[in-house]
Parts: C-alpha cells; sequence; structure tokens
C-alpha cells in the first residue's frame, strides 16, 4: 500500500483510494500514525471522532509552526526598480537603496493583490499602476494595498 500524508493531500495528484494509507506526521518519536481510508470509512463514530481530532491537531501544529505557510511574505532588497507579475507572492517587504519605483501587475484578465511595505530606514518608493500612474509614495514604515479584481483597479 502507498502512504499519503496529510500535508500532502493539497499536492496529491491522484484521489485518496482505500488501497491508500494516510498517515499523520509528529514532530516526537512514535508520533507518526498511519490510517488506512478503508478503516477511516468503516471506524464507528467515537473512532472517526478521535482519529479526525489527532489528523486536525498535526495538522494545524504543522501548519502554525510554519510561519510561511500563513504569511508568505518576501522580503526584497532593491538595487534598482521592481516591476511585479500575478505570480509574485501578495504580500512585500521591501527595501530600497535608494529612491525606487515598484511597478504593480499588469491589469489583464488575472485578478492579484499587492500588500507592500516600505521595509527600508531611508528612501521613498513610489508605486505605480503598469501604465505609469502613480498611486501611492511609501515613505519607510509606509504600507498600501493594491488590488486588481479582472475588471477595477484598487488601492488603499
Amino acid at each position: 500500500m502507498s502512504v499519503t500524508y496529510l500535508d500532502q493531500l493539497s499536492t496529491e495528484s491522484s484521489p485518496l483510494s482505500s488501497d491508500k494509507l494516510l498517515g499523520v506526521r509528529g514532530t516526537g518519536i512514535g508520533s507518526e500514525r498511519l490510517f488506512s481510508i478503508g478503516d477511516l470509512a468503516e471506524a464507528n463514530l467515537a473512532q472517526a471522532t478521535i482519529i479526525a481530532t489527532e489528523i486536525a491537531a498535526a495538522s494545524t501544529a504543522a501548519h502554525n509552526a510554519d510561519a510561511g505557510a500563513h504569511l508568505n511574505i518576501v522580503r526584497r532588497t532593491l538595487a534598482g526598480n521592481l516591476t511585479l507579475t500575478t505570480a509574485d507572492a501578495p504580500s512585500q517587504r521591501i527595501i530600497p537603496d535608494a529612491d525606487r519605483d515598484v511597478t504593480l501587475p499588469a491589469e489583464s484578465t488575472a485578478q492579484w493583490e499587492s500588500k507592500l511595505c516600505h521595509g527600508g530606514a531611508a528612501y521613498v518608493l513610489t508605486i505605480k499602476r503598469a501604465g505609469g500612474t502613480v498611486v501611492a509614495v511609501l515613505v519607510p514604515g509606509g504600507v498600501t494595498v493594491a488590488a486588481w479584481d479582472g475588471v477595477e483597479f484598487g488601492a488603499c
């Protein structure tokens, strides 16, 4: 039987089936648990509740231990101007080495949101739409949020 760990479910290419085992990884010795998908389906309510609680606790603990899993902040030190794309992380802590321009992603059918924080001690970040219109000027410690919903642009 193959094992699919709980933290792999989002990247699992094939659906879970009764011939697979579901694994929950822990951090201590002997803390790994394996459950058969068939056993989960046949478990009585009390057993299912215990198993679900253990799975949720392991998943929550793993998630909470990884700040990047829910913050996903990219720190960038600029040596030039920056042009963002829809593939960039939505939260950016930008540290400029001089006054710099940050150009937001192009406005197309793809939706995006950018949370930009000036993380430096000096200089100015000028935030621009892809067409060149200035939407914000950030001094050290300044933050702006800009978004494109596929139809309209907004910034605050």
